[in-house]
């Protein structure tokens, strides 16, 4: 029923031009034409294709077909990641997803179900990189480093973000898994671009992208409207939204006469910097205190509560984390539900994982217009609803993980 309701909807997305997909069809056929797809709105421009040059290749084979039939395949082949993505995570905690009792499943359903579908409507390709991120986990729980580090590397060239497995792989002094991804980013992300676009184009497009994207974040440029507004849902967005006098709702006929401001400080942008840049170190400090699971027992389901750290943080860290890009939250999701189901009620570690599951069920299923209405789901989400729900998974995550380790000696 899931399944058939994502197809409707993805369906309905594509008769109305509204899958991202669709969008990005002039942007990949610009590509492949030899032009370039990115730039930066200071320069006049809106901003460009937000991913490296292999993501459009990836999407190019869909685009040959019509808008309908290209929505559906692009769907189809969503949904069908989503629910191994769903199985697998069963599979890192119980060793099998039949373990799982029927009730921690129709759990993981609830609590997940709204931003997957969310995602497979929306046609972005936050599911494709989720699964691989998954992939990535369990060959690493499996001991299969090598295959680890390739799933990562092509995590990381279709999204920036999963290059967060480097500092992982270092932290878990693996450096076959290190060495691996790193190559499979040059396969990927160099190589194989350089054989469809030619090398002297593909290098361009490496430049316009790097400029785009990455130089504005490490250098602190100023902020724009893209990383203020409500609907981003990262540590920058929400301190930036908290903290200075920026755009946090844009101005919607019906809805909001004009655009809104939900400051309480009014920081400079360096302040403004100096204080992300704290909190990511705190939250990088506490993962690596929490990823405490040694190689001898990452056969266990505490190695996919290590992966549920490093999803949240790559969602934490980013310049931008969009609500569909919380796919992966089935991660901590599931190895929360798993400690309920393997731990007795006296522990501390069931009261941390029902505390952050009802937490994330509050903040992320019932903060949707369709509960608060369009001015209550926007206020809830310039505040941060999806970011705090995230953030109770995280220290919950991290503190079963670590006192499970600390029980097993």
């Amino acid at each position: 029923m899931l399944t058939l309701f994502a197809l409707v909807q993805a369906v309905h997305k594509a008769r109305k031009g509204q899958c991202a997909l669709l969008k990005w069809r002039p942007q990949v056929e610009r590509l492949v034409q030899g032009e370039m797809i990115y730039a930066r709105e200071e320069t006049g421009v809106a901003e460009g294709f937000p991913t490296l040059p292999t993501t459009a290749l990836a999407l190019w084979p869909f685009l040959q077909l019509d808008d309908v039939p290209a929505g559906v395949l692009w769907a189809g082949l969503k949904i069908a990641l989503a629910w191994w993505m769903l199985a697998t995570c069963c599979r890192m905690a119980a060793g099998q997803g039949r373990t799982f009792p029927p009730w921690a499943l129709v759990a993981l359903l609830l609590l997940c179900g709204r931003v997957l579908l969310s995602d497979i409507a929306h046609g972005n390709v936050n599911m494709l990189v989720a699964a691989l991120v998954v992939a990535a986990g369990r060959a690493w729980q499996l001991g299969r480093e090598r295959s680890a580090g390739w799933w990562a590397g092509f995590a990381a060239v279709l999204k920036i973000t999963p290059a967060l497995f480097v500092a992982y792989f270092a932290w878990k002094r693996s450096p076959r898994a290190l060495v691996h991804m790193l190559a499979a980013i040059v396969v990927f992300g160099v190589l194989l671009p350089m054989l469809v676009l030619g090398p002297g184009h593909h290098l361009e497009l490496l430049g316009g992208w790097w400029r785009q994207m990455v130089e504005p974040y490490a250098a602190g440029a100023p902020l724009r409207i893209v990383q203020t507004e409500q609907t981003n849902q990262s540590l920058l967005g929400v301190l930036a939204r908290v903290t200075s006098d920026v755009t946090a709702i844009r101005a919607r006929p019906g809805v909001f006469d004009a655009d809104v401001s939900i400051h309480v400080l009014a920081l400079g942008p360096g302040t403004l910097q100096l204080i992300f840049r704290a909190c990511a170190l705190a939250l990088l400090a506490f993962a690596a205190l929490c990823a405490c699971v040694p190689r001898a027992r990452r056969g266990s389901a505490d190695t996919l509560g290590e992966l549920a750290l490093v999803v949240l943080l790559m969602l934490f860290l980013s310049e931008r984390s969009w609500k569909q890009h919380y796919v992966t939250l089935c991660i901590p999701v599931t190895y929360l539900l798993w400690t309920l189901v393997e731990r007795g009620t006296r522990e501390r570690a069931w009261r941390w994982s029902a505390a952050a599951l009802a937490c994330s069920g509050v903040l992320h299923g019932l903060s949707g217009s369709g509960i608060l209405g369009e001015r209550g789901s926007d206020y809830a989400e310039a505040w941060g609803a999806w970011f705090f729900g995230g953030l109770a998974l995280f220290v919950a995550c991290g503190l079963v993980v670590r006192r499970s380790q600390r029980l097993a000696g």
